[in-house]
């Protein structure tokens, strides 16, 4: 099967919410390319499993996919999916970012000895991604409480732009 039917086999698959199976049809397709992989058929397919990965919240996976072909297609002519991949590998990055700061967010909400700097930092990182102003406010607030005047400085000014 070429990689134009199995990525199209595998984007039905993926309408049909049969991710799995997706990630089954690619995986095997990305073993039998690789040993004599043509550049664009070998990105193609990363690409494809690193969509499915994410789909999937596998945010190791995809973020390693995505950037195995970003690094395949610098040095091929193909700017173009050169910039669909690396779009895909910001959003990817973006996205395992809100994951991970969210978890730490949890984390020190929930131990009591948790050090409020820490829990100002990781709001003021969860601001920054999702644009926020409560959570602007809630940094800002611990940041004040602390004296950090840097840290009320900035939350000031996203606040006001926002």
């Amino acid at each position: 099967m070429t990689t134009d039917q199995v990525i199209a086999d595998a984007w039905q698959a993926r309408r049909e919410h049969h991710h799995s199976e997706a990630h089954r049809d690619l995986t095997a397709h990305l073993l039998k390319l690789r040993p004599q992989a043509e550049p664009l058929e070998l990105a193609r397919t990363l690409c494809a499993l690193g969509q499915i990965d994410r789909d999937l919240y596998n945010f190791p996976d995809s973020l390693r996919h995505y950037a195995e072909a970003v690094h395949i297609l610098r040095s091929e002519d193909a700017p173009l999916l050169l910039a669909h991949a690396l779009r895909h590998l910001g959003d990817v990055q973006l996205e395992a970012a809100e994951a991970n700061i969210r978890e730490a967010l949890d984390l020190y909400r929930q131990h009591p000895e948790a050090n409020e700097l820490d829990l100002a930092n990781t709001l003021r990182s969860l601001a920054l991604i999702k644009h926020d102003p409560a959570l602007w406010q809630e940094a800002r607030a611990l940041y004040e409480k602390l004296n950090i005047h840097p840290g009320v400085a900035e939350c000031d000014r996203h606040l006001r732009n926002s």
